[in-house]
């Protein structure tokens, strides 16, 4: 979405790889319940939008490694959210324990074996 040439996407790719954002860029843009209208309610859908950018303009994104983002009720999780899709689970259980600490629910689950190895170790 946004890229007016094959060369613009290449270009992208190749200042993310030296460490840089480019003037013009794009997004991945996706919109599975055209395909599974299952996905959503009649008359609606899902989305997901996301780009690609250099690991350090991702710096200061710790702010949200307790899942919450600046839009109220709206979490992060998933394999491009830490502690990212390398440690199973561990963004899907971090996410549900923001979440469920915001509205007051009780956690009836322990941390999983494989997510307290990971934090011992410093990843997640």
């Amino acid at each position: 979405m946004v890229y007016e040439t094959p060369e613009d996407l290449l270009e992208q790719w190749q200042a993310i790889g030296r460490g840089e954002l480019t003037e013009k860029y794009g997004f991945n843009c996706c919109f599975p319940s055209v395909h599974d209208p299952s996905q959503a309610p009649p008359g609606r859908h899902t989305g997901l939008i996301s780009m690609m950018a250099p690991f350090k303009l991702q710096e200061g994104a710790e702010k949200w490694y307790d899942r919450k983002t600046p839009i109220e009720g709206l979490y992060v999780c998933g394999a491009s959210s830490h502690s990212g899709g390398f440690i199973t689970f561990g963004p899907g259980y971090y996410a549900v324990n923001a979440i469920v600490a915001d509205l007051g629910i009780e956690k009836w689950w322990s941390e999983p074996e494989l997510i307290t190895e990971y934090r011992k170790k410093g990843y997640a």
